[in-house]
């Protein structure tokens, strides 16, 4: 017995000791100089080569209700972010059962300015602000991580004296689960779109997202305009099961955006149809897809399955009718054409195969009564390496009629007609990847 009580005392004495560093280690945390560490270090660990951080006075209790009065962030081109009185609060007794719970997050200003210039050994870009000038904006929200459930809260609002605003709500929770979402996003002031679509006449954006369901069988819906420009209605929808399917339906609205040689392909309405599986072996597929404008449609599948690194996609691209494209290819066109790829091989060694068939095609005055080509496009190498090098090689045919001078003796229409025979084109291409025409 006096063994058991000595083993006793001493299991007490360690565990009262453990309770004691813990207490010093979150006193001391509390203390000037310890956030005055905390600062530093986290400013060192987001500064680097070009770019320098600094963090001001932490306040409040570390861990689990701190205020942060400035970070700024700036490179080899001066200071680009700006915050101002960041406020975070967890609630302690989730971090006893691992979890985190964030009962409050408010940051008072955000000043953008623009995104952090390019690091000398990056590819060479121009810097660019979002919305072609700086922009002060206040966030904040609330989420919450419990069990197998999170949820999430956040605000955005700009308070520089435009107009702009962002909300998003989301909540995961029960079983089976249930997905709560709603986004609504409004840029009134026209920036975003002007920068975005090189624009100068400011189309006001509005964006809403908004859906309710179990993730067996969710439905939403999407809806976004920019100004009476452009305007996209969708329904969306999730299945979870053995495999993760989503869908995507609905119609876009976008002539008015398109340069005036694009709006009669285009036409006043544009209906897509798009289906995706993502299955447990790693392929994720496009079951269907399907975009209907009034010059072309456009129908096509495929999948990538990446534990054999291998893709198969087959595409068709079908006009009834060629002339909307003539103010595109700048001479008159007529007649009925199609366009079919299909690829294969691995995302390094890609082959693609592309047969182009035309029924009467007409252009300037020149024609034929059909017109067939079929070409294969293989890579000598790795894609990504740009040199490697392309074979391009097929076969051609096409039966065609040329129209007659003014000045053509009786008789010459008949000898101007004729039969090309197919024959086969080959050649190494000395073309860098990617292709460019």
């Amino acid at each position: 017995m006096a063994g058991l009580s000595r083993i006793a005392k001493i299991l007490a004495g360690i565990a009262l000791g453990i309770v004691v560093l813990v207490v010093a280690a979150f006193g001391a945390l509390q203390t000037r100089p310890a956030k005055n560490w905390l600062a530093a270090e986290a400013a060192a660990s987001l500064s680097g080569e070009g770019m320098n951080a600094q963090i001001g006075r932490i306040e409040g209790t570390v861990p689990f209700d701190m205020r942060l009065d400035e970070l700024r962030l700036a490179d080899t081109a001066g200071e680009f972010l700006a915050v101002r009185n960041v406020a975070i609060a967890v609630a302690p007794r989730a971090l006893l059962h691992r979890r985190v719970e964030i009962t409050r997050l408010s940051i008072d200003e955000i000043a953008f300015a623009r995104p952090p210039a390019t690091q000398p050994k990056a590819v060479p870009s121009q810097p660019m602000n979002l919305l072609g000038e700086p922009v002060a904006l206040s966030v904040s929200g609330v989420s919450s991580l419990v069990g197998g459930g999170a949820s999430a809260r956040v605000a955005v609002r700009r308070i520089d004296g435009g107009s702009g605003q962002a909300d998003l709500t989301l909540a995961l929770s029960g079983k089976p689960a249930q997905l709560r979402l709603a986004l609504d996003i409004a840029e009134p002031s026209g920036l975003l779109l002007d920068r975005l679509l090189a624009r100068s006449d400011r189309p006001p954006l509005t964006v809403s997202l908004k859906g309710d369901g179990p993730l067996s069988d969710w439905r939403g819906t999407l809806a976004a305009s920019a100004g009476d420009l452009a305007h996209l209605g969708a329904d969306l929808t999730i299945a979870e099961g053995d495999e993760y399917r989503l869908g995507a339906q609905g119609r876009v609205t976008a002539a008015k955006l398109a340069p005036p040689d694009f709006a009669a392909m285009l036409g006043d309405d544009i209906a897509f149809t798009l289906a995706l599986r993502d299955s447990a072996a790693g392929v994720i597929s496009i079951d269907k897809l399907s975009v209907a404008a009034a010059a072309a449609t456009l129908e096509g599948s495929g999948q990538y399955d990446g534990g054999a690194q291998s893709l198969a996609g087959t595409a068709t691209l079908a006009a009834a009718d060629l002339a909307p494209f003539s103010a595109v290819a700048g001479m008159a066109l007529s007649g009925a054409g199609q366009l079919r790829v299909s690829a294969s091989g691995t995302p390094q060694r890609p082959q693609a195969d592309i047969t182009v068939e035309a029924t009467a095609p007409h252009a300037g005055g020149n024609g034929a009564d059909r017109a067939r080509a079929q070409l294969r496009l293989t890579s000598r190498g790795d894609s990504a390496d740009p040199a490697t090098r392309w074979v391009i090689g097929g076969e051609a045919a096409s039966r065609i009629s040329l129209r007659p001078p003014a000045t053509s003796q009786p008789g010459s229409a008949a000898r101007s007609r004729g039969i090309l025979p197919a024959r086969p084109i080959a050649a190494a291409s000395g073309l860098k990847s990617p292709i460019s025409a």
